[in-house]
Formats: C-alpha cells, sequence, structure tokens
C-alpha cells in the first residue's frame, strides 16, 4: 500500500526539521501521488490535508501506527513547509 510505504518512510526522519530536502521531496510525491489517484490536489488542498493530517483523530491513528513517534504531527508541518515554500 503507498500510504504505508509514505509514512513509514517519513518515520525515518524522527530527529530531521519538516523542511529537510529529502522529506519535501516525499511531500511532493504524495501531492502527485493524491492527484493522480483521487483528485486534483492543488496546494490549498494539500495544506488542507495537512491540517487533518494533525487534528482529525481518524488520521492521526492510521498514520502514526507507522511510527513509534507523532508521524503525522511531522507530516502536517512538512506540509507547511513545503505549500509555503512554493
Amino acid at each position: 500500500m503507498y500510504s504505508q510505504n509514505v509514512f513509514e518512510r517519513l518515520a525515518e526522519y524522527k530527529a530531521e526539521t519538516p523542511a529537510l530536502p529529502a522529506i519535501q521531496s516525499i511531500v511532493a510525491e504524495w501531492q502527485e501521488y493524491i492527484s493522480e489517484n483521487f483528485y486534483p490536489c492543488s496546494d490549498a488542498m494539500l495544506m488542507y490535508l495537512g491540517e487533518l493530517y494533525q487534528t482529525d483523530e481518524r488520521f492521526v491513528e492510521y498514520i502514526n501506527r507507522f511510527a513509534t513517534w507523532n508521524v503525522a504531527e511531522f507530516f502536517g508541518e512538512a506540509i507547511k513547509v513545503y505549500c509555503c515554500n512554493r
């Protein structure tokens, strides 16, 4: 499952900043994946999704299954960095 792979890859960056280029590359891949498989994912939509990943307990619980720390919060922050720097 692609999403599981993304969250597991993000979990490897626990000690890093969300602005790290490798993490930003994962965010870009995620936006492209959503656009290709579900609906057009503009930067505004991606920013909204990032907020959901941090605040909606369903997303938080699902994403955090793939790490031993709050990777959902981290992913949301990485998405903010990505969208604000474009």
